[in-house]
Parts: C-alpha cells; sequence; structure tokens
C-alpha cells in the first residue's frame, strides 16, 4: 500500500468513515438482516454475544490504519457497510452490503466506485469483488463500477453447502 487509508472517502450523496460505537446496533441490524444474510457472508440465526463481537470487530476494524473497512452513510445515517475480504501482493478483495430499505438507490455502486478510485490511489493495482450467481443486483453493481467479470470462479462454503462465486476486478 503506497498511501495510507483516507479517514473519509466523500461521494456526491455518501460518505464512508470510521463506525462509531452508537451505530453498533444499526450495523447488528444490516448484517443479521434475512435478506442481507442471502449474499452477504454472516453467521446464520447468531446470538445475541455473536452479534455484539460482530458490531465490536466492525467498529474497530473501521478505525483501524491498516485495514479497508469503512460505515457507508448517507446524511449521517448508516446505510451500508464496506470491508477488505484479503489483501495480498497488490491486489484487495471487497465486499459491501446495504439494509435493504437501502436497495436500488445506487448506493451501492456510488460507494464500489469510489472505493476503486481510493484504493488505486493508494496504491492498489487490482480491486477485486465476488458475488453468488443469483445475486444479480450485486453483479449489475460491480458492472457499472467498471469492473470486469473474470472466467475464474471460487467455491465457498456458506451456511453448509458449496456455494459458487463468480468474480470481477478492476485494475488501475
Amino acid at each position: 500500500m503506497a498511501q495510507a487509508k483516507p479517514k473519509r472517502i466523500r461521494t456526491q450523496r455518501l460518505e464512508l468513515k470510521t463506525i462509531p460505537r452508537e451505530d453498533a446496533p444499526k450495523v447488528v441490524g444490516i448484517l443479521t438482516h434475512e435478506e442481507v444474510g442471502k449474499t452477504y457472508m454472516v453467521p446464520q440465526n447468531p446470538t445475541e454475544e455473536v452479534k455484539k463481537r460482530l458490531s465490536e470487530s466492525f467498529c474497530r476494524l473501521s478505525a483501524a490504519d491498516d485495514r479497508f473497512v469503512y460505515g457507508i452513510y448517507r446524511e449521517d445515517i448508516l446505510v451500508g457497510l464496506m470491508n477488505d475480504v484479503e489483501i495480498r501482493d497488490g491486489a484487495i478483495e471487497l465486499g459491501y452490503a446495504f439494509h435493504p430499505e437501502n436497495w436500488n438507490q445506487g448506493y451501492a455502486t456510488e460507494a464500489l466506485q469510489a472505493a476503486i478510485d481510493t484504493l488505486h490511489r493508494m496504491g492498489y493495482h487490482t480491486v477485486r469483488t465476488g458475488a453468488f450467481p443469483e445475486n444479480l443486483a450485486s453483479i449489475r453493481v460491480m458492472e457499472k463500477a467498471g469492473m470486469t467479470r473474470l472466467i475464474e470462479t471460487e467455491d465457498v462454503e456458506y451456511r453448509g453447502e458449496i456455494r459458487r462465486c463468480v468474480l470481477f476486478e478492476k485494475k488501475a
């Protein structure tokens, strides 16, 4: 990584920034929503302790300089989350999730485009994302963000079954 992670990333309508502890319940609301759990890899039926650990982890990692983890805010309201999944050899893989009440408003595309631009400026040569093939909305987001679908796929275990992931990337 050539440059440090910015504290905030601003777009036309959004701000990607550190998640304050008081937003931990909103983090839980996004991560435990049934619809989000179909496509974003989170524990199924988490206990209160697991929910607490998840939200604390997102808040802590969003403040860390060596992790690309942000809350995505619209007018100071948490609407989504973005996180690094893997960082290796100048490449970074991202995941993102939005509460369903914020779907279909262009927020995911706007946030992903800003993240890609920021990561390229920081020195990452490749930004990757992935989705289950049936997650057509996320696939459209990646395409709108200028990412290219790879021939390569990845099999992951999720909720007791092996699921195929389609991969996208954008090079600097």
